[in-house]
């Protein structure tokens, strides 16, 4: 039974995953994209995909803090991917310029800056803390298939006809997908999971720490009879 994971925890490793779409699987085609469908220079599409990277590492130390505070995870890291979603529309029916780009990029930011903060820590709160070993290694299997997948789905489509255009909407599909995760998520955990709740509200417990309380309750009422 140890290894009997929560329905909630297989939506979120597919949303965890969804974090890393832009920053990871489709920055192996970014500059093809931004050169040939946006008219840019190879200098500047290969800037604008690290600058994925480097802002999202300033929002970071912002938007964990945040996390902290106000709770609500499942909920913001699905406005975080719909944002990214909105980044993926922006480059299927955009005007090719550099504009177009920007704005997919500070989208693609704001995402990455949070899940990359955040997602990972929704394991153990959706796991309790005695199978967070299970529950990542769970994740590690489902994680990295469906990076495969997305990679050689992704190759196919590129090279069909219409394929860059082809390739943002297949992004933003799979962008909406991790939207949808996160919120079935939100739905499943409830408002007082320890996913939603801020830290301060927060007491872990192991099973350990279960059954010392069970035995300390039963040992102080057979004092009392």
């Amino acid at each position: 039974t140890r290894w009997l994971l929560p329905v909630s925890f297989y939506f979120a490793a597919v949303g965890i995953q969804a974090q890393y779409f832009c920053a990871l699987a489709f920055t192996s085609f970014s500059v093809q994209v931004y050169t040939n469908k946006f008219g840019t220079s190879a200098s500047f599409a290969s800037f604008a995909t690290g600058l994925i990277n480097l802002l999202a590492g300033l929002m970071g130390p912002i938007m964990g803090p945040l996390s902290d505070k106000y709770g609500k995870r499942a909920e913001s890291l699905a406005f975080f991917s719909a944002c990214a979603a909105v980044g993926f529309l922006v480059l299927a029916l955009g005007p090719a310029n550099d504009v177009t780009v920007w704005i997919a990029t500070v989208l693609f930011a704001f995402q990455y800056g949070f899940g990359d903060t955040v997602s990972y820590v929704s394991i153990r709160f959706i796991v309790d803390p005695s199978r967070t070993g299970i529950g990542y290694g769970i994740y590690s299997v489902i994680g990295n298939l469906i990076t495969t997948a997305v990679a050689i789905v992704a190759g196919i489509i590129i090279e069909g006809a219409n394929g860059l255009t082809n390739l943002c909407w297949f992004f933003f599909g799979l962008l909406i997908f991790g939207v949808l995760s996160w919120v079935i998520v939100a739905v499943l955990e409830g408002s007082r999971s320890l996913l939603a709740l801020p830290c301060e509200d927060i007491i872990e417990t192991s099973d350990d720490d279960l059954r010392i309380a069970a035995l300390t309750s039963v040992i102080g009422s057979n004092k009392t009879k």
